[in-house]
């Protein structure tokens, strides 16, 4: 989230302009198979049947934003684009604070998911994966850095062996969480489709919960 929000407020001092909107797509892509993670987490995903849609939908438009080429064609095809609306915000504190709570709501959704699909895989093929220590890497990671929902899964990975399985929709505490979030996605997705805003996470972890 950092990283998002220091490309957002950075800009060119050549000319003052935000570099959002002129990074080329090498810097943010994929296509070259550098890093396989995105492909990786919703190929197992699919072969193990486990439903991961705020993962899929983030790599999807990952992939449809990796070729700036064929973007520019579409573009012209359709006589122009859907540009993005100021949001109609009548209390700016308020939205902020839907919008981290649906934010951390979709995090939380995609680390559910994630699991899952770890979960079916170790007793598939008997890793016997140490949770616990899984959560080490999360918490701190170069990437990834969820601190707090690290602290929210260890004494659920605790008590991982006394489980038959691992699904965290089962768990009290992450199903309040997700639950408490539901109505800040809905909000946030509300505001994002009438503005012609594009949040393709958020939405299908909205959907996913429901």
């Amino acid at each position: 989230m950092k990283i998002g929000a220091d490309i957002c407020r950075t800009k060119d001092p050549k000319n003052g302009e935000r570099v959002l909107e002129t990074v080329e797509d090498k810097v943010v892509q994929d296509v070259t198979g550098e890093e396989g993670t995105g492909i990786w987490s919703n190929e197992e995903a699919v072969g193990e049947h486990i439903p991961a849609p705020t993962l899929s939908s983030a790599h999807f438009f990952r992939l449809a934003s990796a070729d700036r080429a064929q973007r520019d064609r579409a573009q012209k095809t359709f006589g122009g684009d859907f540009p993005a609306q100021k949001l109609d915000v009548k209390d700016k504190a308020e939205f902020l604070e839907d919008l981290r709570r649906a934010t951390y709501t979709a995090c939380l959704a995609a680390y559910v998911q994630g699991i899952n699909v770890i979960d079916h895989k170790n007793k598939e093929v008997h890793w016997n994966i140490n949770f616990s220590e899984v959560l080490q890497i999360w918490r701190a990671g170069c990437i990834i850095q969820a601190d707090y929902i690290a602290s929210l899964l260890e004494p659920i990975f605790a008590e991982f062996r006394n489980k038959d399985t691992m699904n965290l929709l089962f768990e009290k505490t992450i199903a309040n969480d997700l639950k408490k979030g539901q109505p800040a996605l809905k909000r946030v997705v509300l505001q994002a489709v009438s503005g012609d805003h594009v949040v393709p996470a958020i939405s299908s972890s909205l959907d996913y919960i429901k």
